[in-house]
């Protein structure tokens, strides 16, 4: 599970949180704020503060359905038939108010600001660190489920409430959204709900966070690390978890780094999600522990190798070829540096490509 985010200036207490909010825009580490309290969050269409009343009623092209929302939105103005929305309705999604946000993630061009500024005034985010009820976990998402818009003036009308509830009932997980704060509010929505009632938030460099899961990217010695026996050169990039697990090895046997728990399999589990599955973490682990024990066996050497001869170049390959390799990595993780079959798949897993896994 998802540790909790740390306070930046709990971090690597010898550099200054400025060094440290650039080390994370030079990286793209995402950076955080705690969410005010008392205040509700709402995911909301980028567009959303452009749409204009004009907007609502002419992307109604039902003429029974457009008189009301004229009237009410309009005064009953006259509309010319020819004239077109700028921002059609159709390509919004709903205002969504979401349930147990903890943090808000910063945009990342307000970060180069707040170096400069050392304190903002910001109402947008990119991204929340909300509780999932399907995974029972906390994760940082850029989009989370959302309906169309849809926008109603009687509540009596009910060919439009239930197209309403059909509408509501569709969700869409791929939309680019913003978050915003706002105090909590019962009133009746309005069009452009909840534009109006949007709270900046004031930022400092002092209040700003990151997940726990990025400390290493932050405190990382990569000078060191890149004349290191582990280390991985780009080419091997292409699989997260070879460069995580080799990084782990350089800060565990080169510089001297304790688990604070759970020995190696621990320290594997605290570093990156993809050693989360047990196997893949017992893989892991039994490669660094080898390191350790038998440094002439060279067995980060042997991954590399196995690595470039299965993976490397394999740039399209299909279900069934992608079987083939892992096929052939497997068995030669068992012939040629002995593992037993499931250390074998673990290891084969983080040696992967990520768009194989």
């Amino acid at each position: 599970m998802m540790k909790r985010p740390r306070r930046l200036d709990e971090v690597d207490s010898d550099t200054s949180i400025g060094d440290k909010l650039r080390k994370c825009l030079e990286l793209d580490i995402p950076v955080l704020i705690q969410v005010p309290a008392s205040m509700d969050v709402w995911a909301i269409d980028p567009k959303l503060n452009q749409l204009t009343k004009k907007d609502v009623v002419l992307s109604e092209s039902n003429v029974v359905t457009q008189l009301p929302l004229r009237i009410h939105l309009l005064g009953g103005q006259s509309l010319p038939p020819s004239e077109k929305p700028h921002i059609h309705t159709s390509n919004l999604v709903a205002s969504t108010k979401l349930a147990h946000v903890e943090y808000l993630q910063l945009k990342h061009s307000d970060i180069p600001r707040l170096l400069a500024l050392h304190q903002l005034e910001l109402g947008k985010f990119d991204a929340v660190f909300v509780y999932d009820n399907e995974t029972c976990e906390y994760s940082l998402c850029k989009s989370v489920p959302v309906s169309r818009y849809s926008f109603s003036i009687d509540e009596t009308d009910s060919r439009a409430n239930l197209e309403s509830a059909l509408i509501g009932k569709i969700k869409f997980s791929d939309r680019e959204l913003d978050y915003v704060v706002c105090n909590q509010y019962s009133g009746e929505e309005q069009y452009n709900h909840p534009v109006d009632i949007i709270e900046n938030c004031s930022v400092t460099q002092s209040e700003c966070w990151i997940l726990e899961e990025h400390l290493s990217l932050l405190t990382f010695d990569n000078s060191s690390y890149e004349t290191s026996r582990f280390f991985l050169e780009p080419r091997f990039h292409i699989s997260t978890a070879f460069v995580e697990l080799s990084k782990a090895a350089f800060e565990l046997l080169e510089m001297g780094k304790k688990p604070i728990s759970g020995g190696t399999s621990g320290y594997l589990g605290s570093k990156h999600k993809c050693f989360k599955p047990k196997y893949v973490r017992e893989g892991g682990t039994l490669i660094i522990n080898r390191s350790k024990k038998e440094p002439g066996n060279n067995y980060f050497e042997k991954l590399k190798g196995i690595f470039e001869t299965y993976w490397a170049g394999k740039h399209n390959q299909d279900n069934a070829e992608v079987r083939r390799v892992t096929q052939n990595v497997i068995y030669i993780l068992e012939t040629e540096l002995g593992l037993k079959s499931s250390s074998a798949n673990g290891v084969e897993m983080i040696l992967r490509p990520d768009k194989y896994k």
